[in-house]
């Protein structure tokens, strides 16, 4: 699975024109009721956060990508959960694991419409939440502005700590170069100085 990501992370810092789409893509998947459950959107995220940190990419063609495909993944995932109603529990995987449909039931009971936000960053839970809003019953346009106001949040929040760690590196580089730099021109300034002082 690394191996597979590092290729593709490899693959889109080679063609930056394709970043957006493969975002894109991540994050619907990533969003999708049953499909989410195997896609590993948050390493991918982090992945492509340090491609932008390090001057790869450019950062709002991606963020917009991003929120694009996980505002339409839920709202799919959403609209299955109306379309099944109560029919959702024999859907695999979740008769397989009915559990994992009673927490998230239980999560979104206990949250009410923050659930839709909150749910982004619980990891099994992500791709559930907006099916089982929908089995549930919640009215279309709360869905659909908690549902933006999420995917505004996650983008950024998921490509961040890429950014910072590949620009930490990138300025520590710089700065250790500097130092080294720096450190030399001491050396040979106190050499000078120990030199001259003997001449003297």
């Amino acid at each position: 699975m690394m191996e597979y990501l590092s290729g593709l992370l490899d693959w889109i810092g080679a063609h930056a024109a394709w970043a957006g789409p493969v975002v894109f893509l991540v994050a619907l998947t990533e969003s999708l009721a049953l499909v989410g459950l195997v896609v590993p959107g948050a390493l991918l995220m982090f992945g492509v956060g340090a491609l932008i940190g390090s001057g790869r990419l450019d950062y709002w063609p991606v963020m917009l990508a991003a929120v694009a495909g996980a505002i339409i993944g839920d709202l799919l995932s959403y609209l299955l959960g109306r379309w099944l109603g109560p029919r959702l529990p024999q859907v695999t995987p979740f008769r397989q694991r009915p559990g994992l449909l009673e927490r998230g039931i239980a999560f979104f009971r206990r949250h009410g419409a923050m659930s839709i936000v909150l749910g982004r960053f619980v990891g099994p839970l992500r791709p559930v939440i907006p099916a089982i809003a929908g089995m549930l019953g919640m009215p279309a346009g709360q869905f659909l502005f908690t549902n933006v106001l999420s995917a505004i949040v996650w983008a950024p929040a998921y490509l961040l700590p890429g950014q910072v760690l590949a620009a930490s590196a990138n300025l520590a580089a710089a700065v250790t170069g500097r130092l080294l730099l720096l450190g030399l021109a001491a050396v040979a300034l106190g050499w000078l100085l120990v030199f001259g002082l003997r001449r003297l």
